[in-house]
């Protein structure tokens, strides 16, 4: 004869539990000490081994989560772009039109800078896998859809086409502005230059006629 379930959870569900959670904690502590490690060093300089080591683990347990640094990297980038994606949305539900464009550049700025050396290595590796750059255009597609509901409120009705490829073009303008100063730097402005996002503000103002809405 059969015996009802009664609807808890076995041992071996419970060791399974355990072990996904204890799995997980390894794999954020592991993506964790990658981003320490990149504050201050190329990506190319940073073995697999020592990335293990700062997280408190073994070579094996990194290899036991990731085929190799190209797929971890490819973690790094799914964890900068979901914090990017929370952080927008924090931003834009707190902060007032009058200070939201200055706000959203010095983050952009402040952020890419501090993590220049992750945010190089992933301009190189795109260079190289157009589809590796996918989940950072979507990104580009989320500030633009954010801005344009933004405006769109600010003036009190939808903007025209032209209204909203003016301020998505002026993003590519800004963004392309800015990751040519992380590879480059070309001068005349540097982006630790505080004058920089400054400028990078006023060059969206007038590319996307943000001041001239109605």
């Amino acid at each position: 004869m059969s015996v009802p379930s009664s609807g808890g959870v076995g041992p071996e569900a419970g060791a399974l539990a355990i072990r996904q959670k204890r799995s997980q904690v390894t794999y954020d502590k592991l993506i964790e000490a990658a981003f320490a490690l990149l504050l201050n060093r190329a990506w190319d300089a940073i073995p697999v081994a020592e990335i293990a080591q700062h997280a408190g683990y073994s070579v094996g347990a990194f290899y036991a989560r990731f085929k190799n640094k190209d797929e971890f990297q490819t973690a790094l980038m799914m964890r900068y772009t979901q914090d990017r994606l929370r952080r927008l949305e924090e931003q834009f539900s707190s902060v007032p039109d009058d200070q939201l464009l200055t706000a959203y550049f010095h983050d952009v700025v402040d952020r890419l800078w501090r993590n220049r050396f992750f945010w190089r290595a992933v301009l190189f590796r795109s260079i190289q896998d157009e589809d590796f750059w996918k989940p950072f255009r979507h990104i580009g597609q989320v500030i633009g859809d954010k801005l344009i509901a933004r405006a769109s409120q600010r003036v009190g009705r939808p903007l025209t086409p032209a209204e909203e490829m003016n301020i998505r073009f002026a993003i590519q303008v800004t963004n392309g502005a800015i990751n040519n100063v992380m590879i480059n730097r070309p001068g005349p402005v540097d982006i630790d230059d505080p004058e920089f996002v400054e400028r990078i503000e006023k060059a969206f103002r007038e590319v996307s006629h943000w001041d001239n809405l109605r």
